[in-house]
């Protein structure tokens, strides 16, 4: 009885776009926004695929998960290679049906921490109650934190650690004796539920947390990142799945939202707060040049002002964030609050 709304995120692949949502098929459209439907990527996907797919630019592929609730939870890792057809890289069961929103991919590991939110699946498939209403807090489990190698899928390495939340990672990389992943990271799920269900307060959001996970142990080494709370992490498009030096995301705090470039390198905050009643969505880093520096380039956020009721896309120079937008492009009409998008470079 779930609907496929496709209203997640967008997926550019093989010239075809697809409409991605959490618990569905990818939605094929073409470049007009006409859709084509659902599609499987060849026969591949039979069951779900998120709405976070992550590309790993030296590898020239974007990776994915999805999940397949039912009497089995199992979680299906998939490859999509910019040249060539798609492939399921494995299938793992899980414990328990949980939800899991996003993962992270390096160049060598595809790495999920599979949080303790778990589903209650008979409220599920008879649609009882709210959304907080479908899953349970359950700390005692732990997370779970599960290493693929990339090329050793076989290899898989699970352990788990004390239970915490999260909904999104910015980005990771491979060190020497580490795998690195950036995560907004909450004590438990209450901040979801609360931003699902109170529409009158402002938004809880994660700290951003770096998570080493050294080669051949069981274990998590974590380091707050700077001091601002951030959700919506992302980084440099030209390297993903690399080591990166910057990372773009929202704040928030009683009555304003705030776009925020955190300089990791250099231990930095640079924050620019909109006005009071403007709701902003994920922040998108898009390069001046190919060979531009990290940091060299625009910061696009979709603006919903709600004291006039307009929708506009604010343009920022990620160099001088703190200024505020150089540039707004206004649609003719407005635009519900976004999640996730793209830029597609004419």
């Amino acid at each position: 009885r779930a609907k496929n709304t496709g209203n997640t995120n967008i997926l550019r692949w093989h010239d075809t776009f697809y409409a991605l949502m959490e618990n569905a098929k990818p939605t094929a459209f073409d470049s007009e926004l006409e859709t084509i439907g659902e599609s499987t990527l060849g026969g591949v996907v039979h069951g779900s695929f998120s709405a976070h797919p992550h590309d790993v630019v030296e590898r020239r592929a974007t990776y994915n998960f999805g999940m397949s609730y039912g009497r089995r939870t199992t979680l299906s890792l998939y490859e999509l290679p910019w040249i060539g057809p798609a492939r399921q890289l494995t299938s793992l069961p899980l414990e328990h049906p949980v939800m899991l929103h996003d993962f992270m991919a390096t160049r060598d590991h595809l790495v999920l921490l599979v949080s303790p939110y778990q589903l209650v699946l008979h409220r599920a498939i008879l649609a009882i109650g709210s959304f907080k209403d479908l899953f349970r807090w359950v700390p005692e489990a732990g997370t779970e934190v599960i290493v693929v190698p990339i090329d050793q899928p076989e290899r898989t390495r699970r352990f788990k650690v004390d239970a915490f939340f999260q909904i999104h990672l910015a980005g990771g990389f491979d060190e020497p004796d580490a795998i690195v992943v950036d995560v907004m990271a909450y004590a438990d799920a209450g901040a979801l539920e609360r931003n699902v269900s109170d529409i009158d307060r402002p938004p809880e959001i994660g700290e951003l947390i770096r998570m080493r996970i050294p080669h051949g142990a069981e274990r998590l080494e974590k380091e707050r990142l700077g001091d601002t709370c951030i959700e919506f992490g992302s980084v440099d498009p030209r390297l993903r799945g690399s080591h990166y030096g910057q990372i773009y995301g929202v704040t928030v705090d009683e009555t304003r939202f705030g776009a925020v470039r955190v300089d990791v390198e250099r231990g930095k905050e640079h924050c620019y707060w909109f006005p009071e009643n403007e709701f902003v969505g994920e922040p998108i880093f898009v390069p001046a040049r190919p060979d531009a520096a990290e940091d060299e380039g625009h910061v696009l956020m979709h603006v919903y002002a709600a004291d006039d009721h307009t929708t506009h896309l604010a343009i920022l120079d990620a160099q001088r964030i703190e200024e505020g937008p150089i540039a707004r492009a206004h649609f003719d009409h407005h635009i519900p609050a976004a999640f996730h998008g793209i830029w597609v470079a004419d």
